[in-house]
C-alpha cells in the first residue's frame, strides 16, 4: 500500500513538473480512428498515476477494513482496471494509436479478470476441478488476445526505440503469465484438498453414541481432521494474495518507470 501510495506521489509530481517545464505534452499521443484524422489525446502520464492510486486505494481499504486480505472480489475490482491501463499505455508508448484497438485490449483485460473471478468464486469442493479449470483457461484466451497487437508491434519499432519497447511488452507479459500460474496452482492445490476432505469424510454413525464408545474417538479425530483441512485451504489462498500482491506490485512498478523513464530524459 505505501510503496503503491510513494510512488503515485512520485510520478504526479513529475507530471506537475513536465507540465510546467518546456515540454508539457511529453508522454501525449494523439490517437486516431478510422472516420476521422483524430481522436483526442491520452496521456501516459495519468495512466501511471492512476495505475498506483487505485492500487493503493485498494491495498489501503484492504488493511483497513478487511485485515489485509483484499480477497478475489476486491482484486478483480482493482485489476480490471488498473490492467486494461497498463495494456493501452503499453500501445500507444510502442505506436498502436488507433482508438479501437485500445478499447478492445481493455476489455479483454477486464475479460481476462472477470474470468480470474468467476474461476476462483466458482470452485467448491464438490465441484473442485470443473468449471473452475475452464474458466482459468478462458482467462488465458482473452489475455493472450490482448497482448498479440503489441507483441506483434514491438517487432516494428525503429531500432532506437525498439529494444525498449520489447523489454516493456515482454517483461510485462512475462509478469502477467506469472500472475496467471500462480492462480492456476492455487486453484490445483485448493482441488486436491477438497478431494483429500472429501476423502476423509465417512458416514456418521445415525445413532446415540455412549461415551464409553470407541466412536466418539474417531469422531473427534475426523473434526479435527476437517479443520486442518480447512486451515490448509484457507493457508493456500493467503499466499496465493501475498504472490498476488507482490506480482502485481512488480508489473505495475515495472512498466510505470519504464515509461516514465524517457519521458523524464527528453525533458530535461
Amino acid at each position: 500500500m505505501s510503496m503503491h501510495g510513494a510512488q503515485a506521489i512520485a510520478v504526479l509530481t513529475f507530471d506537475r513538473w513536465l507540465d510546467d517545464g518546456a515540454s508539457p505534452k511529453e508522454g501525449k499521443f494523439m490517437l486516431r480512428r478510422p472516420a476521422t484524422a483524430e481522436a483526442g489525446w491520452i496521456d501516459v502520464r495519468w495512466i501511471t498515476f492512476a495505475c498506483f492510486a487505485l492500487s493503493m486505494l485498494g491495498q489501503t481499504y484492504a488493511a483497513v477494513y478487511r485485515r489485509g486480505h483484499a480477497g478475489p472480489l476486491l482484486r478483480f475490482a482493482q485489476h480490471s482496471i488498473t490492467s486494461g491501463l497498463m495494456i493501452m499505455a503499453i500501445a500507444v508508448q510502442i505506436g498502436l494509436r488507433d482508438l479501437y484497438t485500445l478499447q478492445s485490449m481493455f476489455v479483454l483485460l477486464w475479460a481476462t479478470q472477470a474470468f480470474g473471478l468467476a474461476s476462483e468464486t466458482s470452485q467448491t469442493p464438490d465441484q473442485p476441478w470443473v468449471p473452475c479449470l475452464p474458466l482459468h483457461a478462458a482467462g488465458w484466451v482473452t489475455c493472450l488476445a490482448a497482448f498479440v497487437p503489441v507483441m506483434t508491434a514491438s517487432f516494428t519499432l525503429p531500432q532506437e526505440h525498439g529494444q525498449q519497447g520489447r523489454a516493456i511488452v515482454w517483461c510485462e507479459f512475462a509478469l502477467f503469465g506469472a500472475l496467471g500460474a500462480a492462480q492456476l496452482a492455487l486453484l490445483v492445490a485448493r482441488a486436491r484438498a477438497f478431494q483429500r476432505r472429501q476423502q476423509q469424510q465417512l458416514p456418521l454413525l445415525l445413532c446415540t453414541i455412549d461415551e464409553n464408545d470407541s466412536d466418539v474417538e474417531w469422531l473427534h479425530h475426523y473434526s479435527s481432521s476437517n479443520d486442518d483441512n480447512k486451515s490448509a485451504t484457507t493457508a493456500l489462498d493467503q499466499r496465493a494474495e501475498a504472490v498476488s500482491i507482490v506480482l502485481t506490485m512488480l508489473a505495475k512498478s515495472l512498466l510505470g518507470w519504464l515509461i516514465m523513464s524517457p519521458i523524464l530524459l527528453a525533458a530535461v
